[in-house]
């Protein structure tokens, strides 16, 4: 493939990218803000019990679509360790995404993508993608207040 057509391969599979993400949450009555000068769209999402403050990040090199879904509460230095093996545990069986611990902040999140390179993503993928791990957050966010020592209140 010569450089003119790769560059516009690139092109065409992140613009795919955006229009599915602006359709997708549009849909869904998700408000993206735009960090300034990337890439990377948040927004705040409503799950079952919790809210989630979300990223959406593309890479348009690679032809890449990550989402990320930040827990409601950061995990105090003290409680790292037995936070770390409460996300590995449940990692273990996860067959699609996974939950990522900051160990510098205590941010836990969830994070799942897409790789779409040389194709378009279809909306439809998207929204099964994103409703997915919305769900995983619904259904894990308890389970790690349950295991990780937190103070009270949070």
């Amino acid at each position: 493939m010569h450089e003119d057509e790769q560059d516009a391969s690139v092109r065409a599979t992140a613009e795919s990218i955006r229009d599915a993400v602006a359709e997708v949450t549009k849909a869904k009555h998700w408000t993206l803000e735009q960090l300034p000068e990337k890439l990377i769209w948040t927004t705040v999402v409503p799950g079952n019990a919790e809210t989630y403050r979300c990223y959406l990040q593309i890479d348009p090199e690679l032809g890449q679509l990550v989402f990320y879904g930040v827990l409601p509460f950061a995990v105090p230095p003290e409680s790292r360790l037995e936070a770390a093996a409460a996300v590995a545990a449940i990692n273990y069986g996860l067959a699609v995404g996974k939950f990522e611990l900051d160990l510098t902040d205590g941010e836990l999140r969830f994070s799942t993508g897409i790789d779409v390179h040389g194709t378009r993503l279809d909306p439809i993928v998207l929204d099964t993608m994103l409703t997915s791990a919305v769900e995983m957050l619904d259904a894990y966010t308890p389970k790690l207040r349950e295991r990780i020592p937190l103070p009270s209140g949070i």
